[in-house]
């Protein structure tokens, strides 16, 4: 519950600041325009922001959104999206102000509209800038890893771009001991297309009640108690304490926001937290 209300106060207080826009500040608003030299390729020009986004495949992201916030207190500085060859180019931006920059996708997801935040490339492009000295900031779409901006710890719920299941124990025999593997296998295509694979983690619920990083998609989950013998025990799982099956159909919802897809600066995912119970036998 800490988790999820500071990560909750955060996006709001994020989203308020967005929605401030100070000219005086130059905060000029969209200066798209596609960079023919430009991308991962591009050389640092003064006076220029520019880069390139790709998704999970390294092909050229079309319609992604760039989002520059003043690094201070991430105010409105500036959008943009990316042209046909995932490239795009800023330079209506005040030149001695350090700023902060991300790139946000929006996909339509199992008749959900989601917004998903697009991992910068590498740690470096991470950095705050000036556009006194220009920058390149290139963007990679991942569905799982570590968001090396996050102000939570690595086994925090919000610190991953893949999908968080906070999950519940409603066992009547009282053993909360065992660990419980829990089975996830894709029951369709991930959110980005790809096919996906089948995930096993091993939860000590004595330890922690979060499974972390998984890819947005849908699955179905099972679950099985080991035992300190090594017998496994299958367990039911579902969406409450008092209804479960040995399957269960689940999938990743997008957060809820009345913001315009990437009018933010925020180190989250867009994913919502799923919910999942493991019941006794």
């Amino acid at each position: 519950m800490r988790t999820m209300l500071k990560w909750a106060v955060a996006a709001c207080l994020v989203g308020m600041l967005s929605s401030c826009e100070d000219k005086d500040k130059g905060g000029g608003g969209a200066d798209s325009g596609t960079d023919p030299g430009g991308g991962s390729g591009g050389a640092v020009q003064p006076g220029v922001l520019k880069g390139r986004v790709v998704d999970t495949r390294g092909q050229p992201l079309e319609g992604a959104v760039i989002y520059t916030g003043f690094a201070l207190d991430h105010s409105t500085a500036g959008s943009t999206r990316t042209d046909a060859q995932g490239n795009y180019q800023l330079t209506k931006l005040v030149q001695n102000v350090p700023y902060k920059v991300d790139a946000w996708v929006g996909v339509d997801y199992r008749g959900k509209k989601f917004c998903l935040r697009v991992s910068p490339e590498t740690s470096s492009d991470y950095n705050t800038f000036t556009l006194r000295e220009g920058a390149v900031r290139n963007f990679r779409w991942r569905l799982q890893g570590r968001m090396e901006d996050s102000t939570f710890g690595p086994e925090e719920d919000g610190s991953w771009f893949g999908g968080t299941i906070r999950l519940f124990s409603a066992f009547d025999d009282g053993d909360f001991k065992s660990p419980i593997e829990l089975s996830l296998t894709p029951s369709g295509p991930l959110i980005d297309g790809s096919t996906g694979a089948v995930i096993t983690r091993l939860v000590d619920l004595q330890k922690s009640q979060f499974v972390l990083d998984i890819p947005a998609g849908a699955y179905k989950v099972s679950a099985t108690r080991v035992k300190a013998d090594g017998t496994r025990m299958p367990i039911r799982v579902g969406s409450n304490s008092s209804q479960g099956s040995s399957e269960y159909d689940f999938e990743f919802n997008p957060v809820q926001t009345v913001l315009e897809c990437g009018s933010y600066v925020a180190a989250i995912s867009g994913l919502e937290r799923g919910i999942l119970y493991v019941i006794s036998p």
